[in-house]
């Protein structure tokens, strides 16, 4: 890269998150910068320039001004040669990514629910016990330390990682899920994951409160709802 790759979203977690993650556990990409949008006319300006579909993330590298989380995923992993080695190894590890998505969904909606015991009940509660069981028989089914039975991890395992840490951050009990635990255990003692986790360019969790508050006010006011 030219440059450092930037990250333009708003000021939280989100569909985001999962993207930084993979930036920083490459070393060609960990030292990636982010824009948090603050205003309506900002985010308006950006996507009339750069915003295909007129979504956000935007994921600027390469020269490219890419959209679509998924996308960004795929492109990142590819990159890192970390999607997979060969066409059946990539399906797996796509298929686990677009399941982790799914099982994921909880995240994405938390900060907006108005009741969060009732949404940690109702919708993040089903969507663990419908995909962390199958997460881990995947696990255990695996002849390898990681998720898609590869010889070293995937774009899966980060993702895996990622998803259970927040769900852990709202209170979701994991536990019992020892081989997924196992997987996180071992993403986070990746040297560019530590010093993201560890890092000004990761933002708190939006549980409740102030943090919640302002990261929601921020989503709307760029969104300009």
């Amino acid at each position: 890269m030219s440059s450092p790759a930037n990250l333009t979203y708003f000021r939280g977690w989100g569909l985001a998150e999962q993207i930084r993650w993979m930036l920083a556990v490459a070393p060609e990409t960990s030292s990636f910068t982010q824009t948090a949008l603050e205003t309506r006319e900002a985010f308006l300006s950006l996507r009339d320039s750069s915003l295909q579909y007129n979504q956000l993330p935007l994921l600027e590298i390469d020269g490219l001004k890419l959209v679509q989380s998924g996308a960004c995923v795929r492109y990142l992993a590819s990159r890192a040669k970390i999607a997979g080695n060969g066409p059946a190894a990539a399906a797996r590890v796509d298929m686990a990514c677009c399941a982790i998505g799914d099982a994921r969904l909880g995240v994405v909606k938390w900060p907006f629910s108005p009741d969060k015991r009732v949404h940690l009940d109702t919708f993040v509660q089903p969507l663990v016990n419908k995909w962390f069981p199958l997460l881990e028989d995947q696990a255990v089914a695996s002849s390898t330390s990681w998720l898609c039975d590869t010889p070293e991890f995937t774009a899966a395992d980060v993702l895996l990682a990622e998803a259970t840490i927040a769900y852990e951050e709202m209170g979701v009990e994991l536990s019992t899920y020892t081989k997924v635990q196992e997987i996180k255990g071992r993403v986070m003692k990746m040297d560019g994951i530590k010093v993201y986790l560890e890092s000004e360019l990761r933002f708190p969790f939006p549980r409740e409160g102030d943090i919640c508050d302002a990261y929601v006010a921020n989503v709307n006011t760029v969104l300009g709802r």
